[in-house]
């Protein structure tokens, strides 16, 4: 008799725990939120407007109507966590850029057998570090400039 009530209340704990599983997940979604949807129909980036028992209903950038996707037809859901500079990006990309353009001029320059002034391994990568610097420099100018999207996916429960 323990047995089977104890078989009871475990099937009903997992029953209300699985019904109310994509209401816990989904609720890190509230209305105004901007996500990004991908379906077996692609990918797309609009404003959440509601999340109901079975669809999403979420607008684009490019027009006012609300569009409704059937929860089972999303493979993977983001939502937006602001903008973020690529100011690190930038600097690793111009720092590699200039150093790189540093070691080339300073090999070229070391292989020339003019008697005017001679260039070592010690010129060859002070230019190298030098002109690595500089494009760091203009690199994170540029990257600051700059913003890409940071997403954070939303766990989807295993069936709707």
């Amino acid at each position: 008799m323990t047995r089977a009530l104890g078989v009871l209340v475990i099937s009903l704990v997992l029953q209300a725990t699985s019904s109310l599983a994509p209401h816990l997940v989904l609720s890190q979604l509230e209305a105004g939120s901007r996500i990004r949807i991908t379906s077996d129909r692609g990918s797309r980036v609009g404003t959440l407007v509601s999340l109901e028992n079975d669809s999403l209903r979420y607008t684009t950038s490019d027009t006012a109507a609300v569009m409704a996707l059937p929860l089972a037809s999303v493979v993977k859901l983001e939502r937006s966590v602001g903008k973020r500079s690529n100011a690190g990006r930038g600097a690793t990309i111009g720092g590699l850029v200039g150093g790189g353009l540093g070691l080339g001029l300073g090999l070229i320059a070391s292989f020339d057998d003019d008697q005017f002034y001679e260039v070592g391994p010690e010129h060859v990568a002070v230019v190298t570090l030098f002109l690595g610097a500089i494009g760091a420099g203009v690199g994170a100018l540029i990257g600051s400039a700059s913003h890409r999207d940071g997403w954070e996916t939303v766990p989807l429960p295993a069936k709707f």
